[in-house]
């Protein structure tokens, strides 16, 4: 399925039924097209972020909602996992 923003855009403003029904079958294709491994953590992350879409009618409440989530994701889940050193400056005594 191809995606184009203008028609999609398009579609939001003028029939937003149909504009959520679509958006919610290339996120489900776009999971699908993931490795078997994460699709079950991909499925749990979209989950959740269609209920706090749920939760205002505000387009931009939602977009900041969405932006916490992935932020805590970011800081809670993802960087502890990863094992990297900072390099430190070396001063001269």
């Amino acid at each position: 399925m191809e995606f184009s923003f203008d028609k999609f855009m398009k579609m939001a403003a003028e029939d937003p039924e149909s504009f959520e029904k679509f958006r919610d079958i290339l996120i489900k294709q776009a999971i699908k097209d993931t490795c078997p491994e994460i699709q079950k953590r991909l499925e749990d992350v979209q989950c959740r972020i269609d209920m706090e879409r749920d939760t205002t009618d505000s387009s931009m409440e939602n977009c900041i909602r969405v932006f916490d989530l992935m932020v805590d994701y970011l800081y809670t889940e993802y960087l502890p996992g990863i094992q990297m050193e900072m390099p430190v400056k070396k001063t001269e005594s």
